[in-house]
């Protein structure tokens, strides 16, 4: 493992998160666009932070088909 990589690791899930707590849901490709450019995570890195996020926060994030989604609406106010 290269030195930096956990906190890389932390970055995309942070950012990820972010952009689909913004969208209120998506499919990895759709989240992965709304990132600003350049963006440095593939659709497939996307797709695979998106799947960790609904595992470590079911409570919050669910995954039907293709599309990501909050269980709780996060706009119009802080969470």
């Amino acid at each position: 493992m290269v030195a930096g990589e956990p906190m890389d690791d932390r970055r995309r899930y942070e950012t990820v998160k972010s952009r689909l707590r913004a969208l209120g849901q998506g499919t990895a490709q759709e989240v992965r666009d709304s990132m600003d450019e350049p963006n440095p995570y593939s659709v497939r890195e996307v797709e695979n932070t998106l799947d960790e996020i609904v595992i470590h926060e079911r409570g919050d994030v669910e995954r039907v088909g293709d599309v990501y989604r909050w269980k709780k609406n996060f706009r119009g106010g802080k969470a």
